[in-house]
């Protein structure tokens, strides 16, 4: 406990404007949670888009209908922050495992450098030495993620198919 403390005292985050920052944005890592306020202005010309699009297609009438449309743009402007993610975290983690390998071959003896070597060659020749896959945690936020947004879209499609039945008076709220 004591020796905590001590820890403690010492970490007390960065002080300087630099440092401030620079650790300013860690809680937004992926930025999958961001608001939309924070979003960047690719991300706001996306969802400006696919709304546009979605009302062409979808023909939403009332508050109910439209904030449905809404739920479905802003799920597939995350949709695609994700896959952008993704492919980063793809590539950091596939440089991480290079630099390992390449650590493990400049301190094995030279046949087994020679061996490391030679199989790294043959992934690279049939093309499966390159970024695939993010590091299994990344991977598993990804994964909970893009499943949230799936059960995202799909409500509020759902919904929205729902309300315009009860609009034209297929089924009763009730049913609905």
């Amino acid at each position: 406990i004591e020796a905590n403390r001590r820890n403690a005292a010492r970490s007390t985050g960065p002080r300087t404007a630099e440092g401030k920052a620079s650790v300013a944005r860690n809680a937004i890592k992926h930025g999958f949670f961001l608001a939309q306020e924070r979003w960047t202005p690719r991300q706001h010309r996306d969802f400006e888009e696919t709304l546009d699009g979605l009302r062409d297609d979808l023909k939403p009438q009332g508050v109910l209908e439209e904030s449905c449309v809404t739920a479905m743009a802003q799920s597939y402007v995350r949709v695609a922050a994700m896959l952008r993610y993704e492919n980063i975290a793809a590539l950091k983690y596939h440089q991480h495992r290079e630099r390992e390998l390449n650590e493990c071959i400049a301190a094995a003896d030279a046949p087994e450098a020679a061996r490391l070597r030679a199989e790294r060659d043959q992934l690279r020749r049939a093309g499966l030495w390159r970024p695939t896959i993010p590091a299994p945690r990344e991977a598993r936020a990804i994964i909970r993620y893009a499943g949230s947004l799936d059960r995202t879209i799909r409500r509020a499609s759902s919904d929205l198919e729902g309300l315009k039945k009860m609009r034209i008076g297929g089924a009763s709220a009730r049913s609905i």
